[in-house]
């Protein structure tokens, strides 16, 4: 790769990340904890699945396949609609709670 290439790259995600850090505040961290652990849990997945191909390897039940995958890529991105939408409710109830005038410390 070309090192010009590189360092476009490196600061498009150091500018999103600086932007989402802004954004989400004290949440930035945690939603990134988050999103590591899902790439770390999917990886493993597949790890798994070869590991499982390598032990039956007769049976094409068994092992990886991109139905497999795509339903886990599917149940995170679940998983991160109902963070959104808890977040969502939360924010809601702040903003109604302030303009009936009651204070709610978060």
């Amino acid at each position: 790769m070309k090192r010009e290439y590189v360092i476009t790259v490196q600061g498009a995600l150091a500018a999103a990340g600086a932007f989402l850090s802004a954004k989400l505040g004290i949440l930035y961290p945690v939603l990134c904890i988050l999103m590591g652990t899902m790439v770390l849990d999917y990886i493993t997945g597949m790890l798994a699945s070869k590991n499982e191909a390598i032990d039956h390897p007769g049976d094409a039940s068994y092992g990886w396949s991109s139905r497999k995958g795509a339903k886990g890529i599917i149940k995170k991105v679940g998983y991160l609609c109902v963070i959104a939408a808890a977040m969502v409710v939360d924010y809601v109830i702040v903003f109604v709670s302030a303009e009936l005038g009651m204070q709610i410390s978060v």
